[in-house]
């Protein structure tokens, strides 16, 4: 089975925790607050949704008053969040469509205010993958543009958890149960601004709460980041 393919699977079956929350991301949340607390807005801005999923964030952050890219391997995803702009509002300026963010973005230089990248990083293992979408975020990014991260933290205690039950492959991989396992990893603050080093590090937080993953709640530790690109 594909990459593309698994994932629609996923979401076919409801099997992406974050996406059927019917809530907004917490990250969108620090987003708005850091952008108030330093005299900004989120609203009137340019903003891509790398991993946009079913639209649990790009549809909220497009009624705010934002033209809303967003971008996902999951073409059912992409085909449910566009449906449910569509009942909503129609005149929201949302496009979203079928792509992988390990690839080249179809954007010019310097497009968006913010690029958000909401627990999509964590399935990029390859070398090449990561750093093409470190390059892409930074070149689709404004000068004075945002990058949001927001991702599980090495202390997740679930993805640790996973690791104590043996789904732990080599290079630091871990895989998600059955069906459909996902091989993803994790990271801490240190390594991600090492991994964007062509950003700099503005501000982070790491969130804990209970969640539920397959049926079993969890503790859980996700890692909020905004940077700005170095340019």
């Amino acid at each position: 089975m594909t990459e593309s393919k698994l994932w629609d699977k996923k979401y076919r079956e409801k099997n992406i925790a974050s996406s059927f929350k019917g809530t907004l991301s917490r990250s969108i949340t620090f987003l708005k607050e850091f952008l108030e607390k330093n005299g900004g807005s989120l609203t009137g801005l340019q903003i891509l949704d790398c991993g946009c999923g079913n639209g649990r964030n790009a549809v909220p952050l497009a009624e705010m008053g934002n033209t809303v890219f967003g971008l996902d391997i999951s073409e059912n995803a992409v085909k449910d969040a566009l449906e449910k702009g569509r009942k909503v509002k129609p005149q929201w300026k949302l496009h979203l469509f079928h792509a992988s963010m390990a690839e080249l973005l179809p954007f010019p230089d310097s497009f968006f205010d913010v690029v958000a990248d909401i627990t999509s990083f964590d399935i990029l293992l390859g070398e090449e993958e990561i750093d093409v979408h470190r390059q892409e975020v930074w070149r689709v990014l404004k000068p004075d543009g945002y990058f949001l991260y927001y991702d599980m933290d090495a202390t997740d205690p679930y993805a640790l958890w996973l690791k104590s039950e043996g789904r732990m492959r080599e290079g630091g991989i871990i895989v998600s149960p059955e069906p459909g396992p996902i091989p993803f990893k994790i990271y801490s603050i240190a390594e991600v601004a090492a991994i964007f080093s062509n950003f700099r590090l503005l501000t982070s937080n790491v969130f804990r709460f209970k969640d539920t993953m397959y049926g079993r709640e969890h503790d859980r530790a996700i890692l909020c980041a905004i940077f700005q690109p170095k340019k």
